[in-house]
């Protein structure tokens, strides 16, 4: 059953549309009508069409049960009213009216579109360094801000449903658009420390702090949602004399302060340097100092190990522990000379046998360089090389170098090494028990 039947019984029909322009509120009302007409203008004759296009919403305003009540239809739509399109006007209607007594309801539609711009343009106002309260530079803003209404019962809530177009809207919310832009913007020096003289190249970070203000506060006021707000021109006053004032200060602090970290850079390279040459040298003498220590300390021991070899054998030859053969010993004195002779040889073999078999053999004589703290160092003996595996300045992974090697070489990796890594407790600990 057709709420508004397409075949009335007299009168000519209603086509219920928007043919306005740059609204965001238009109240509709039936031809040869007039505002204020209440009960013509309100008026909707059964069979009439409803025609919504897209960014639109026709709002059906009617009362029920001593209650207003809204009934919303989202564009786009086009099609005759019918029970289904407004199941809430149905139920208000008496079968009374029988189709023919036209529906009082009062039918407003709300621009819904994606983007609705409003320019933003804010006039010249001084803006100043926080160094220099009372030399304000005048600055100009101009932009532009998109917004769209969502929540249609929200924004007929706050305009109570009255014809309102772009430019009054304009008019409405241009002193709270003023108002924020021009306090961000005034308070970005101190604020956000952008100084007065670099806003016009941070204005895309300016741009951000003003979007995020605008957008909660122009939906809490207004009931609309910001889409975007493009600031595109912070415009300085460059021809005033505090611009230049500022402009003047800043070029000299920007020199003075690059003096002065040149100053620390070359005062602390110098110090740098400085420390560098004096541990470079105290390593090169501490290592001079061991390599002698480690000379003096080898040569000792040989002499002391000579000396003691030697001191035995005579003492061991004198007490008779020399083994001496019946012809070696003098027994007369007749052949005192062969004897003699004979016993000279002997001493001399028997001394020379003894000191071969107590005396050890030369130390292997190696010669390398080693890499210490990033230098090359050397060319060092075992003693010394040994000395210096102790101090902790020659370990496994360090780089050796002999002559007739091709590379630097890890002394893990060189045989004649192998013996100065071996370590205490590898030496002490004892082979495995024999098993019976």
């Amino acid at each position: 059953m057709a709420l508004l039947k397409n075949t009335p019984k007299g009168g000519i029909m209603d086509v219920i549309r928007c043919d306005e322009t740059g609204f965001l509120i238009w109240k509709w009302h039936p031809d040869k009508s007039f505002e204020g007409e209440t009960k013509k203008e309100n008026a909707i004759r059964w069979g009439s069409s409803l025609r919504v296009k897209s960014g639109e919403a026709a709002v059906f305003v009617y009362h029920k049960d001593g209650e207003i009540v809204q009934e919303f239809i989202l564009g786009p739509f086009d099609s005759i009213l019918k029970t289904e399109n407004l199941p809430l006007i149905t139920s208000a209607l008496g079968l009374a009216y029988n189709g023919n007594t036209p529906f009082q309801a009062e039918i407003y539609f709300i621009n819904t579109a994606e983007l609705l711009q409003i320019k933003i343009g804010v006039p010249y106002f001084d803006v100043a360094d926080p160094r220099f309260p009372d030399r304000g530079v005048p600055v100009a803003v101009r932009g532009v801000m998109t917004f769209k209404i969502t929540d249609i019962a929200d924004f007929i809530k706050k305009y109570q449903l009255r014809t309102i177009s772009i430019e009054d809207f304009r008019g409405t919310i241009k002193a709270t658009t003023t108002k924020y832009v021009k306090t961000v913007v005034a308070n970005a020096p101190d604020e956000y420390g952008i100084p007065v003289t670099q806003l016009e190249k941070k204005i895309l970070e300016i741009n951000e702090i003003i979007e995020n203000h605008l957008k909660k506060r122009i939906t809490s006021e207004f009931g609309v949602t910001i889409g975007s707000v493009d600031i595109s021109d912070i415009d300085i006053d460059k021809t005033s004399a505090n611009y230049k004032f500022l402009l003047k200060k800043t070029d000299v602090d920007a020199h003075l302060g690059v003096a002065s970290k040149i100053r620390g850079f070359v005062k602390d390279t110098a110090n740098e340097a400085v420390g560098v040459a004096t541990g470079a040298a105290a390593q090169v003498a501490e290592v001079a100092t061991d390599t002698a220590a480690a000379a003096v300390d080898v040569k000792e021991y040989k002499y002391a190990k000579h000396k003691k070899s030697q001191l035995g054998f005579v003492k061991g030859l004198f007490k008779g522990e020399g083994d001496l053969s019946a012809a070696e010993r003098p027994e007369s004195s007749s052949k005192s000379s062969k004897s003699a002779s004979g016993f000279g040889s002997s001493i001399g073999a028997r001394f020379k046998k003894k000191n071969d078999e107590e005396t050890p053999p030369p130390v292997p004589t190696i010669s390398y360089h080693v890499v210490v703290d990033g230098s090359s160092l050397g060319p060092f003996n075992y003693e010394e090389l040994s000395k210096l595996v102790q101090k902790g300045k020659l370990t496994p992974k360090s780089l050796v170098w002999k002559k007739g090697m091709e590379n630097w070489t890890e002394a893990q990796a060189v045989e004649d090494f192998n013996s100065l890594f071996i370590t205490d407790d590898e030496d002490t600990v004892p082979p495995p028990i024999p098993k019976k």
